[in-house]
């Protein structure tokens, strides 16, 4: 069972997205896993299902794309405490994941099964309204973000990101940083000792 402590934060935000009934929050904590990781570990790799969605409790998590033979490592998307991660697009058809996720060192994460996602949706109708605004909440925040790239410029992009997420400065390496927001490493570095 998990602790209360963890349990409230999921539910503070599923309550968030959408009203769901109490009987949905009594079936759903037995059904959630706590793990920690101490050091980096690929939970999901490309190709393959996504059998679990994740909560993060504290940490972060990347999504790392190999598109580029020249950077294998290209960085797509983080994910913050007070996530849902979900592989993108696919958790809810079962498609093979597009990306690899990998959790960040010293996280904590709620880790529900996709077998049990599907027996809370069955008997909780609320369950496909809260599907549907995770993923407009998921797809409207990776859209804003492409917009960003495009219309901001380095110093901008660096400084909205690092005023929403200063933590995550001290955790992940720098590079992915850069590589998350299409940014010239000597830029990157220029803006990290000049600015706050």
């Amino acid at each position: 069972m998990i602790s209360d402590l963890y349990y409230q934060a999921i539910v503070d935000r599923i309550d968030s997205f959408c009203e769901i009934s109490p009987a949905f929050y009594i079936a759903l904590r037995p059904l959630l896993k706590v793990y920690k990781f101490p050091n980096s570990e690929y939970i999901l790799r490309k190709g393959r299902s996504a059998k679990f969605a994740w909560f993060v409790i504290e940490g972060y998590l990347r999504e790392v794309t190999n598109s580029n033979p020249s950077n294998p490592a290209h960085t797509t998307w983080f994910w913050y405490p007070g996530d849902f991660v979900l592989a993108y697009p696919v958790f809810f058809n079962q498609k093979e994941a597009i990306s690899d996720i990998e959790v960040l060192p010293n996280t904590i994460l709620l880790e529900i099964s996709y077998e049990d996602f599907l027996t809370l949706r069955l008997s909780n109708p609320r369950v496909n309204k809260l599907e549907e605004e995770l993923k407009f909440y998921y797809d409207k925040a990776r859209i804003d973000h492409h917009e960003d790239l495009f219309n901001l410029s380095g110093k901008q992009k660096y400084q909205k990101f690092h005023n929403a997420h200063p933590a995550l400065f001290n955790v992940v390496k720098h590079k992915d940083i850069t590589s998350f927001l299409a940014m010239k490493d000597f830029s990157f570095r220029r803006y990290y000792s000049l600015l706050p």
